[in-house]
């Protein structure tokens, strides 16, 4: 009988052992508990499934250098490779990633999905995979096939007659731009390739994800163009210009402007200034029958750079607003009749926007010479809706108060001292520069 429970005992411990080694081959699943993430404002679906695969390896402490994210990623990786050509002329205009967790310090240096799942199975740690990381290794794979099979595969990415040029102009950017500037003007560029693309081979490089954030997003179309590179060439253009012109006033004002301008134009034999004026002013009264010509807007100004030393030039319907321009030749101020409205002109051609004229005032018995001064005194930016407008401005500036000081202070019109020019001028719209 004892021999008979010694061996049922034996044979219940063996089961359990079997039980337990059955048990911990299958793989254990977790849900995980955070179902969502918010980044930049896009949900991003996190539902995912821990697989525990291997039940002989721990989970190990993570014990690697890190960087925080701001100073990771490719920001890290292009500031060493600048570091190791011994430059600093490389500047990084774009370098983003969605990552919101610190990165491993070095890990920029050789930045492929294999050397994560190296680094996880040589040190013992939990790895994370996204459809986002297969897709882009998926897409590297057809790039090097495309580059390989360049030829052969030409008609899966250029339709007979497609231009082969992908262009966007984006006036916006600038050396200082940020990534989210930089984001749409990408995306643009990614659009309008596939605009060109078979739809058969443009349709499954449009593929997303739950996992695809506006980030990753990005990242797959330009592995995209990537993939295209073979056979197309991009290209950003920025130029000068401006976003938005707001016209004040009514159609009455803007047509009796002409009016009378086209008078005094007459009345001074000025026919050639108002046949080089009037289609402006015209466009300015189309406005408001909805006429709205926008080559014609756009063009009001062009920029261009000097050949060496020098001042810019520019050109522009706004230049026919300036009929006559300095003689940069002589050696007094003396004016040039404009006889060319699409010649170029140099800023130092256009005369002040600010005139002035003698007055001489006689008060009581002594003399004073007056100068008042009156026009464009500069630029002032309406901060309600981001726009930039003339300020105009007068002022009355006296020279010879040095003669009335016993004057001066009888009266409270006059000032103690005279005001330079330059005071006087950083008021605006209306002023009185006398004090009491």
């Amino acid at each position: 009988m004892h021999s008979l429970y010694k061996f049922l005992f034996l044979f219940l411990a063996a089961y359990a052992l079997l039980s337990c080694e059955q048990k911990r081959d299958e793989p254990v699943i977790e849900i995980s508990s955070k179902p969502t993430e918010s980044f930049e404002g896009f949900a991003r679906d996190t539902s995912a499934y821990a697989l525990v695969i291997d039940t002989t390896v721990r989970d190990s402490v993570f014990n690697e250098k890190i960087i925080h994210v701001k100073r990771g990623g490719f920001v890290e990786y292009f500031a060493n490779e600048a570091e190791k050509k011994g430059t600093n002329g490389q500047k990084i205009f774009y370098a983003y990633s969605d990552s919101v967790n610190p990165f491993v310090k070095g890990s920029s240096e050789e930045p492929s999905f294999i050397n994560l799942v190296a680094l996880a199975y040589a040190k013992h740690y939990a790895m994370e995979i996204n459809p986002d990381d297969i897709w882009l290794m998926i897409l590297d794979g057809f790039r090097l096939h495309v580059k390989n099979n360049r030829k052969a595969l030409k008609d899966r990415f250029v339709a007979p007659g497609t231009d082969t040029v992908v262009s966007v102009m984006d006036n916006s950017l600038t050396l200082e731009s940020t990534h989210k500037e930089w984001f749409y003007t990408l995306s643009e560029l990614f659009d309008s390739l596939q605009a060109k693309l078979p739809l058969e081979t443009g349709a499954p490089l449009r593929t997303k994800f739950s996992t695809t954030s506006p980030v990753d997003a990005n990242i797959s179309r330009t592995m995209t163009m990537a993939v295209a590179s073979e056979y197309y060439s991009y290209r950003v253009t920025t130029l000068c210009g401006i976003p938005k012109i707001k016209v004040n006033g009514t159609k009455e004002d803007w047509t009796l402007l002409k009016d009378s301008f086209n008078r005094l134009a007459s009345q001074l034999d000025m026919k050639w200034w108002a046949d080089g004026l009037n289609p402006i002013l015209d466009e300015f009264i189309n406005i408001y029958d909805g006429k709205i010509n926008l080559k014609h807007w756009k063009n009001i100004y062009k920029y261009y750079e000097p050949e060496g030393c020098g001042t810019p030039d520019f050109s522009g319907w706004i230049s026919r607003f300036f009929p006559y321009t300095k003689d940069l030749y002589s050696d007094t101020e003396k004016y040039i009749k404009r006889n060319d409205w699409n010649k170029k002109l140099d800023f130092k051609q256009v005369p002040r926007g600010i005139t002035f004229i003698d007055i001489r005032w006689e008060f009581f018995q002594e003399i004073i010479p007056l100068k008042l001064y009156t026009g464009f005194i500069g630029m002032q930016v309406d901060t309600t809706n981001n726009m930039l407008k003339a300020s105009r401005g007068y002022a009355l500036v006296s020279y010879g108060m040095q003669k009335l000081k016993n004057v001066a202070r009888n009266t409270k019109y006059i000032p103690g001292k005279a005001y330079r020019l330059v005071e006087s001028l950083a008021f605006s719209d209306s002023m009185n520069i006398y004090g009491e």
